[in-house]
Formats: C-alpha cells, sequence, structure tokens
C-alpha cells in the first residue's frame, strides 16, 4: 500500500483571511489537500477551491451543499501498486465523506480579519485512522462537551494541529504531520478529548478556529 503524501501547512504567518466585499469580482483560488476513505482505503486530492464570497475555509467547508468542487486536481487511491497521480480540470468531493481538509497555500490575505469570538481549548481528536491534536475554539459559555453535542457544522477547526495516522500502511512524512490549520469531518469523529483545562487566551498573530453557531 503507497504511503500517501500530505502537502506541506501554510508557510505564512498569518491564517486565510479575506477582506469584506473583495472576493466579489475577483475569486480567489485556495490550494487545499483532501483525504476522503474508500473502504479498506484512501482517496487523496489536491486540487482549488474558488472563494466567491468573502467566507472563511471552515465557511467553505461546512456549506451546505454536499458537493465540494475542485479544479486543477490531481488525485490517486491508495490501495494496490504504485497509487499513481491523476490529473484532471475538475471534480467534486462529497463533503461527508472526506476524513481531514488541509488549506495548503493562500494567494492572498487582508488586515481585515474575520475574527473568531470564544476561548482556545486543546483536544485530541480521533478521526477514522487519524489521530489530531491541537486546539478548537469554543462559546465562553461551553464546555467543550457541550460544544461537541450542541454543535451543527460539517467540519471542526483545529489549529496548531499535528495529525498522526493510527492505522498501518498510513503515514505522513512532510514537517511531522504538523499544520496550523485543518479541519475534521464531525460526523466522521469517534472521540473528542478536552487534554488540558484551563485553556490559554487566543493571541492575536495566531491562526483561531471557527466555533459552532
Amino acid at each position: 500500500m503507497p504511503v500517501p503524501y500530505i502537502p506541506h501547512p501554510l508557510d505564512a504567518k498569518t491564517r486565510p483571511t479575506y477582506a469584506v466585499g473583495a472576493l466579489e469580482q475577483d475569486p480567489l483560488s485556495i490550494e487545499i489537500g483532501a483525504l476522503a476513505e474508500l473502504g479498506a482505503t484512501y482517496l487523496e486530492v489536491h486540487g482549488k477551491v474558488e472563494m466567491r464570497q468573502s467566507r472563511r475555509i471552515s465557511d467553505l467547508a461546512n456549506d451546505e451543499d454536499e458537493l465540494l468542487e475542485l479544479v486543477e486536481a490531481q488525485l490517486r487511491v491508495h490501495d494496490q501498486g504504485d497509487g499513481l497521480w491523476d490529473s484532471v480540470p475538475g471534480l467534486t468531493l462529497n463533503r461527508d465523506e472526506v476524513l481531514l481538509l488541509i488549506p495548503t497555500a493562500e494567494h492572498h490575505t487582508s488586515q481585515s480579519d474575520l475574527k473568531a469570538p470564544g476561548r482556545r481549548v486543546r483536544v485530541k481528536l480521533y478521526c477514522g485512522p487519524l489521530q489530531v491534536t491541537g486546539f478548537v475554539t469554543v462559546p465562553v459559555d461551553q464546555t467543550v462537551s457541550n460544544w461537541h453535542r450542541t454543535t451543527r457544522t460539517r467540519f471542526l477547526s483545529v489549529t496548531q494541529a499535528r495529525v498522526q495516522p493510527i492505522q498501518e500502511g498510513l503515514k505522513f512524512d512532510d514537517n511531522e504531520g504538523v499544520y496550523k490549520f485543518v479541519l475534521i469531518n464531525r460526523r466522521r469523529l469517534t472521540a473528542l478529548i478536552e487534554t488540558r483545562t484551563g485553556a490559554r487566551p487566543h493571541a492575536a498573530d495566531e491562526p483561531e478556529a471557527t466555533p459552532a453557531h
């Protein structure tokens, strides 16, 4: 079974944020990586998504449409053989089947950030063959367990994330699986564990997750 390649995290110090109204005439193209489960194997996809409204990547991932459209994409199935890449002009992914989304590059940022109020809490998550540790942003009046019970977003935003495979044959070989920002499919979660109480307040120059609405 070939080793999946999960692309490098963002190099920029600021998270992907966009000025209000800036994308209405000139859609922003964002590069992402995705890992989806295919029975006993996995589908790996790299491509670009177009942000046609001034929203965070987490908002795009959590759109009500079950399909996520990518252009200039590459994909491969991790099964037997070499797992060769196939380049396609475009494809759609079923959001419900995606385990992990990672923004891998950005071509535009703005000083007009879209802020996410709340408190940052360190957590550990188990999703399919993945163990993820990092921080989530929880509304100030909720515990992690209450937030997880009541949130209805499809994806949970995890910052300062470390993604580790817990299944034989699945391996991340870039940067030890550490990313500034990832999105985990809440509907595929097995467990969400608060690993430390008394989370520190959010710093202005750090990426932040999106709390439940």
